[in-house]
């Protein structure tokens, strides 16, 4: 940034701001433009588009996030599908409003630098015969328990154990996303400027180095508030419930059947939770942000399109997988709601059984104590919550003012500056 002292005092100095005409340094044109675009130049980013995107997402809504997309072409105000907020300065995407000098660009994602997971299970009421119970919300339960300790009635459905991950889904969804995706800078929607991955010259932010990141325990009734306000708005009825009883054991009912002993438990009304968040370590042969040898300079009226395109399908995958509320791809469902631990047909909804010989039985906690076989649902629920931020900056400055075409005609002249897309309103041999 460059000051320039006034003649009245040395108190006041005024500093000569982007896209302002270079006049006030005379003779000094040249380098005022030298100035701004140097290696050692303030960076601005004078134009940034910007989705936010809260996970999950409805399958139905993938296509937004399919093998090209970017926030540059999107209307401030009108976030497409999948996308919660759409914020843009440009007044028409991808048209610049004037001649512009573009030092380079700023590729971040934002991820949510908190992460927690809250063990509970997933429960329908809506997919239960007559008025829905709500049963008993335990850390672990047999057949037995679901029978008669939960509070099921007849024709309920049992609930799926459940694991809530709050903000990691985030940081997995962006490091499949550098990974996935290149970045695109074309002209007239078509013609390819730069094509660069994303592990090269994007960055994903906030990122705690293991000095700055911490431990500590927060408290989850208003993220489990907000989990299932976030499933109930993409149509889904089921609920997500926290552990609110600890199972002690099993005893021997007054039918001569076996249930579960359970005790109210406040345990983990908080979780254990990680403050920092995953980045790029920065490195000589990365650019970040990502600066232009050449500064390029740019008419106005000649579109610029800036997107993401896929380079890696199996990364892509892992992408929509961590963005989907079922864990699907390709808008298809997955199945994270009631994900098995093996597709094996032989263990592929089956439930594990203590056996009824002599050992790996439960001793129950009758006065006189009996052995019994217990089976447990396999199955669970991989719940997901947390918001992202996909950002992309314009770097550069503004030249609007026609007392900046001699200053660039003459570097153009010199190889300052490049024009891959033409002069526009600047005479090159001026």
């Amino acid at each position: 940034m460059t000051t320039a002292k006034q003649s009245i005092g040395d108190e006041a100095i005024k500093e000569v701001g982007l896209g302002m005409p270079p006049e006030c340094f005379g003779d000094n044109t040249d380098l005022a433009l030298a100035d701004q675009c140097g290696p050692d130049a303030r960076i601005v980013k004078i134009e940034v588009a910007r989705w936010r995107v809260d996970i999950p997402i409805a399958d139905l809504a993938m296509g937004t996030f399919g093998d090209r997309f970017s926030p540059w072409n999107s209307n401030d105000g009108q976030p497409p599908p999948g996308v919660t907020t759409a914020t843009n300065t440009l007044a028409t995407p991808g048209v610049l409003a004037g001649p512009t000098i573009i030092r380079g660009f700023s590729i971040r994602v934002l991820v949510t630098p908190e992460s927690r997971r809250i063990p509970g299970n997933l429960f329908d009421p809506g997919s239960n015969v007559g008025a829905p119970a709500q049963p008993a919300s335990v850390d672990v339960f047999s057949l037995n328990d679901a029978a008669r300790a939960l509070g099921l009635g007849v024709g309920q459905t049992v609930p799926i154990p459940a694991d809530f991950l709050y903000g990691q889904p985030t940081w997995k969804a962006a490091y499949a996303f550098e990974n996935a995706y290149e970045l695109a800078v074309l002209a007239n929607h078509q013609e390819r400027l730069i094509m660069q991955p994303l592990t090269q010259c994007a960055r994903i932010e906030p990122f705690a180095e293991a000095e700055a990141a911490g431990n500590s325990f927060t408290s989850n009734q208003e993220t489990i508030l907000a989990l299932n306000d976030r499933m109930n708005a993409l149509g889904f009825t089921a609920q997500f419930q926290p552990v609110l009883f600890k199972r002690l054991g099993s005893i021997t009912d007054a039918g001569a059947l076996n249930a579960g002993i359970f005790t109210p438990s406040r345990e983990e009304d908080a979780s254990i939770t990680m403050f920092g968040g995953i980045g790029v370590p920065q490195n000589l042969l990365q650019k970040d942000p990502y600066l232009l040898s050449t500064p390029i300079y740019w008419p106005a009226g000649i579109p610029i399109n800036i997107q993401f395109i896929v380079n890696d399908q199996a990364y892509q995958a892992q992408f929509q997988r961590w963005l989907s509320v079922t864990g699907g791809v390709a808008g298809a469902a997955g199945q994270d709601l009631n994900m098995p631990y093996s597709h094996n047909p032989q263990l592929a909804g089956a439930m594990p059984t203590l056996t009824t010989g002599d050992t790996t039985l439960e001793q129950t906690l009758d006065a006189a104590p009996v052995n019994v076989n217990q089976q447990t649902p396999s199955a669970r629920a991989l719940l997901k919550l947390g918001p992202m931020v996909f950002e992309i900056g314009l770097i550069g400055l503004r030249a609007k003012n026609s007392k900046w075409d001699p200053v660039i005609a003459k570097a153009l002249k010199r190889g300052a500056l490049s024009a891959p897309v033409g002069y526009g309103s600047i005479s090159y041999l001026m």
